[in-house]
């Protein structure tokens, strides 16, 4: 693997151990997607945004993390997220950037199109670390000491 030039040795094999004690690089190469059904879905971000009001939990998600592809499926109809980009079916429309939807406000309540930005987002980037990591940027770490 092809590490930033950000990072440190001393990172880069700690980051290694990580990466093998969730099956080694072999293991990610082969990987294409995780299917999982949700059997209870519930919290206290999904109640204050709108969960079976606004919008509903879906009952499968397929995550392909390498396409940055999320398939909801409702049983009756299936939603797309394709990182960032949000279809919705059986309608066919499109959201080409889900992040426009978001008014930035504490408590705005959700519509299907911002839970289906939302939880894919989470989802395909939660399945792909630790594997995605080493392509960013380590920031450094200064610390200041005020003196008087």
């Amino acid at each position: 693997m092809n590490y930033h030039k950000s990072w440190s040795q001393k990172a880069i094999d700690s980051f290694e151990r990580v990466i093998a004690a969730h099956g080694g690089w072999a293991s990610w190469d082969c990987f294409d997607s995780v299917t999982m059904r949700l059997i209870k879905f519930e919290g206290f971000l999904p109640f204050v945004k709108g969960l079976t009001k606004t919008f509903q939990a879906s009952k499968k998600i397929i995550v392909s993390p390498k396409t940055r592809l999320v398939e909801f499926d409702y049983e009756t109809h299936k939603d797309i997220f394709l990182d960032g980009q949000l279809t919705f079916s059986p309608e066919k429309k499109v959201v080409v950037d889900g992040r426009t939807l978001f008014k930035k406000r504490t408590f705005e309540k959700w519509t299907p199109e911002h839970s289906l930005y939302f939880f894919g987002y989470a989802w395909v980037n939660y399945i792909s670390y630790p594997f995605i990591l080493p392509n960013f940027k380590l920031l450094e770490s200064k610390t200041e000491i005020a003196t008087t």
